[in-house]
């Protein structure tokens, strides 16, 4: 196998696995941002 062949199809592979982690790390956090209750100005970036 060639090397241009061997990435086209590692990136195939691997892909998918980024993406999924890529979406759990947004959802798993979006809880978080949108929190209003106590606590929640803990959490939110002051200067």
């Amino acid at each position: 196998m060639d090397k241009l062949r061997a990435i086209i199809e590692a990136s195939g592979t691997r892909l998918r696995p980024i993406l999924m982690t890529t979406a759990a790390t947004v959802v798993g956090h979006f809880p978080l941002v949108l929190a209003t209750g106590p606590g929640a100005s803990a959490r939110t970036a002051s200067a």
